[in-house]
């Protein structure tokens, strides 16, 4: 029995005594008969002197009810002694439904109430505690309990019931279902500022330091936390901003940032972008000796705009397709460098543009669209550009291609576009001018006389155009007298009255048909004998003639002599006829 139950004995066995002798003086007061009995008195027994004292319960029973067949010695003491199947005496026993435990009665029982226990050293209690507090036994959890599936004696000790620990682990709640501020301590004034629930952040086993913490709940700003002094702050080699935090971290994941507003950022790239602290320039980056902002914005890193005033190489060593952008697919087909046509300055519209190095036609870029095509105004053709202009000086056009000109030559050559009809041209009625020229050599035209009514003269005058060429007959005869517009040479015919000098001025074998061999042998100019109106000879100037005769008088070339001519023999003409003038016989 534990000392703590023995001394609550004895008090109460004290307060008994006390009582006992109350009564005893009360009735020796009152002159109660029993009290005045000197028999009963002389067989009065002091119990206490055996080391069990009777009472409560015990004090009631007659003494045979324990000290059964006389026997008052041995009598067990505890309880168990008795109070059990097969024991001592008959008592009632311990039922089957008690709890299970190693105690002794008198350690939770009294003998004032034995059904009602003065207390229960749980201690010696075997099996868990719900085995009596179910509600029905004992007093159960109660209503307002904390939810949870644990076993009492995970938190509770069973000497007082208080919490020794808590075994968090078998809570089927929240945590603020118990923290909170009431029942237990809830979220202190200094807590971070955040709408999660407690176990999101912290651990039921280690409630500090947190597990993690949600920060996408956390309703303030990063430094209300992160300010050096409740949680790690802004470290000495943090890049040297203004930013909150939150501006480029996530609370997802801190690391690597979200994005870096550079804005706010002060110092140089360089500060940063060392190839240590973050990504410096690549390798393959131009080579350049500028600053990052000289080219960058922080708004848009790729939308460099590059300060080429320090270049000292030409493009295409960085501008190669590969290090940078280059020459892109639809670009002019060229043998030049960027820099012979593009500026550092203002890379489009093009300075100039060496159309020597172009590769391909002009229409491939001069179609309208990649640059300016032919013009509206331009000659109908189907001539490529290259067949009239120059790359070197476009304007005026080196020639002009007229094979594949579309359209009348006075669509071009009007006086304004081009040259027209010069004010000494050649009259013309209704003509076109290919009705005389032809483009691919126009200084040979043939002229379409058909529709001239005036004399050749008029424009064939050796000024104006061609005229009589000096070794041209000496006629005072219009060209049209001889001539003929359509077929110009042979002659028509040939007015020999108006020719001035000798027939033989033309008729010499050359120029024109002369004396035939077979002409009688004469030293006579031809008109000596012959008209222009009528060449037959009209006049024969014997005395010019040399040879006989008969050289032409033979009957076949001229009329010789007469059937009835006398007998002469072999005589000649001349023999008799001396005269060639009378022909008459001397």
């Amino acid at each position: 029995m534990s000392p703590i139950i023995w001394l609550r004995q004895l008090a109460a066995l004290a307060l008994m005594l006390v009582a006992l002798c109350s009564v005893n003086v009360l009735a020796a007061d009152e002159g109660d008969a029993s009290a005045e009995a000197p028999a009963e008195q002389a067989f009065t027994f002091d119990h206490f002197a055996t080391g069990f004292a009777l009472e409560n319960a015990h004090a009631d029973v007659d003494c045979e009810s324990c000290h059964s067949r006389g026997r008052f010695e041995g009598t067990p003491r505890q309880c168990v002694g008795c109070h059990v199947n097969g024991g001592f005496v008959e008592a009632s026993e311990k039922p089957v439904s008690h709890i299970q435990t190693t105690d002794n009665c008198s350690d939770c029982h009294s003998t004032m109430e034995w059904t009602f226990a003065v207390q229960v050293d749980h201690s010696a209690v075997l099996g868990s505690c719900e085995s009596c507090h179910n509600g029905t036994t004992a007093i159960g959890k109660h209503p307002q309990h904390i939810e949870s599936s644990n076993q009492c004696d995970d938190c509770h000790i069973t000497a007082s019931f208080s919490l020794v620990n808590f075994d968090h682990s078998g809570v089927t709640g929240s945590c603020v279902s118990c923290h909170d501020g009431v029942q237990a301590t809830g979220k202190n004034p200094t807590h971070i500022l955040s709408t999660n629930d407690c176990e999101l952040c912290h651990s039921t086993s280690i409630w500090s330091p947190v597990v993690q913490v949600d920060h996408s709940a956390v309703t303030g700003s990063c430094v209300s936390c992160h300010n050096g002094t409740i949680s790690t702050g802004k470290p000495a080699l943090h890049i040297n901003t203004t930013d909150a935090c939150e501006a480029c971290h996530g609370t997802t994941l801190w690391s690597p940032v979200t994005r870096v507003d550079h804005m706010e950022v002060n110092g140089t790239c360089f500060s940063c972008h060392d190839n240590v602290v973050a990504d410096g320039k690549p390798a393959n980056h131009y080579p350049s000796s500028n600053q990052c902002d000289d080219c960058h914005v922080t708004s848009d890193w790729s939308q460099a705009v590059y300060d080429h005033g320090d270049i000292n190489s030409g493009c295409i060593a960085c501008h190669d397709g590969v290090l940078v952008e280059g020459k892109s697919p639809l670009h002019i087909l060229t043998s030049n460098t960027c820099e012979a046509c593009h500026s550092t300055n203002v890379w489009a519209p093009t300075t100039a543009v060496d159309h020597d190095e172009v590769q391909g036609s002009c229409f491939s870029c001069h179609n309208g669209a990649t640059a300016v095509g032919k013009s509206a105004q331009h000659i109908n053709t189907t001539n490529n550009c290259t067949a009239c202009h120059a790359t070197a000086q476009w304007m005026p056009a080196q020639m002009v291609d007229h094979i594949e000109v579309n359209g009348t030559c006075e669509s071009c050559h009007d006086g304004v576009v081009a040259g027209g009809k010069p004010m000494d041209h050649y009259p013309t009625i209704g003509k076109q001018c290919d009705d005389c020229h032809i483009t691919s050599d126009w200084s040979q035209a043939v002229y379409d006389h058909g529709s001239i009514d005036s004399g050749c003269v008029v424009c064939h005058d050796n000024a104006l155009a061609p005229g009589k060429t000096p070794l041209h007959i000496a006629t005072i005869d219009a060209c049209e007298f001889c001539h003929n517009t359509s077929v110009w040479s042979p002659t028509v015919a040939v007015d020999h009255t108006a020719v001035l000098g000798t027939c033989a001025s033309c008729h010499n074998g050359t120029d024109a048909q002369g004396k035939h061999a077979a002409h009688i042998n004469s030293t006579d100019t031809c008109d000596a004998c012959h008209l222009t109106s009528s060449w037959l000879v009209d006049f024969v100037d014997h005395d010019q003639v040399m040879g006989a005769c008969a050289s032409c008088h033979d009957n076949v070339i001229a009329a010789g002599k007469q059937p009835d001519h006398p007998p002469v023999g072999d005589l000649a003409c001349e023999f008799c006829h001396q005269s060639t003038t009378t022909w008459l016989v001397e």
